[in-house]
């Protein structure tokens, strides 16, 4: 822990120190403020508990967090959010979204509030303290006695940020194995598919209500843990059969919409699943509307290749499958190129093509 510790700036350390309970960080030397971290995360020293619950934190600290982007989030956005119930305390708001990387190494916490997203500025300090990467889903105190600012991270992926290991495997380590293992689903609709962990499916269907209604079930039916929807031509007619949809993180946004905040939303998706493979989660990927994608790009197929070639099967490192509507089109070829299998949507029936 020494070790790690040592590799953060001061600015990092005094951050980590002022939200565990160190006294007066800011007086404190590199080494000193590392020892009392350690005194206090294991338990030889007890927290200082601040005075008072108002204020602001010293400029130089990583978690004054009170920039709020201004710049216009469309409504049509929806990214499902849980907020970890764990944490729960009187003064503050807790608040859940998935980070996005900006080139200067701080960050943006997409949070939903209702169907609009708040996004908030995260230094680069408090991305180092942890590691967090891109579609890393971090819990986050906003104080609410003054203008809302990020007090502090409390998770990262689910566990608590002082136990969270930053030493996990990295996406592009894990090799493909060649898939073995079906996706488990519960009733009989798909259980006769096969479709296996690992694998890009590919489902045809020139009724694009169908089509939505088939790839909802699908991930209502499969008893992955973890499944993620991507929809970026959600008409607003369409909206209602999110209702349906159970368990999922979803991407989703308006095609007409700003194509930058279009990309950002996919670019965010793909990120999440590959941190939940990169936690051994087995992952599904639906996407309604491939093709949509490629409108995003028009110059090329890029966008749509790298969500399509996500898909891994890591055996114990986890897996990503990808489960992708593609209504007939005759400019598919590119994309049909890279199915491992195909079926048709046909009176609501899944028929597997040979």
């Amino acid at each position: 822990m020494e070790k790690r510790l040592n590799e953060y700036s001061i600015y990092a350390l005094r951050a980590m120190a002022r939200n565990i309970g160190v006294s007066s960080p800011t007086s404190k030397k590199k080494e000193h403020l590392i020892q009392e971290i350690m005194d206090i995360y294991l338990g030889k020293k007890q927290p200082v508990e601040a005075k008072t619950k108002q204020g602001r934190p010293p400029k130089s600290s990583g978690y004054d967090f009170s920039f709020n982007f201004d710049q216009p989030i469309s409504p049509t956005l929806v990214l499902k959010q849980e907020v970890d119930t764990q944490f729960e305390y009187n003064d503050v708001i807790n608040k859940a979204g998935a980070v996005e990387l900006v080139n200067n190494n701080s960050g943006i916490l997409w949070v939903q509030e209702g169907l609009k997203y708040t996004c908030y500025f995260i230094p680069s300090d408090a991305l180092m303290v942890y590691n967090i990467k891109a579609g890393d889903r971090v819990v986050v105190h906003i104080d609410s006695f003054e203008e809302p600012r990020v007090k502090e991270i409390l998770s990262i992926n689910g566990v608590p940020a002082m136990k969270f290991d930053n030493n996990r495997r990295d996406y592009s380590d894990i090799e493909h194995s060649l898939p073995s293992v079906d996706l488990s689903f519960v009733g009989d609709t798909f259980t006769r598919l096969h479709i296996k962990k690992g694998e890009n499916v590919y489902l045809y269907g020139s009724d694009n209500n169908a089509n939505t209604t088939t790839i909802i079930n699908m991930l209502n039916q499969c008893q992955a843990k973890r499944k993620i929807y991507v929809n970026v031509s959600l008409a607003d007619k369409n909206k209602l059969y999110l209702n349906n949809l159970k368990d999922a993180e979803m991407f989703v946004a308006n095609i007409t919409d700003d194509l930058d905040h279009v990309r950002r939303i996919v670019a965010l998706a793909i990120e999440r699943a590959k941190r939940l493979l990169e936690n051994g989660e087995s992952v599904v990927v639906a996407i309604d509307d491939v093709l949509s994608l490629t409108g995003v790009d028009k110059e090329d197929l890029n966008l749509t290749k790298n969500i399509i070639s996500l898909t891994k099967d890591g055996l114990d490192a986890g897996s990503i499958t990808t489960l992708a509507i593609m209504p007939f089109d005759k400019n598919i070829n590119q994309i049909e190129k890279l199915a491992d299998k195909r079926f048709k949507i046909s009176n609501n029936e899944v028929i597997f093509i040979d």
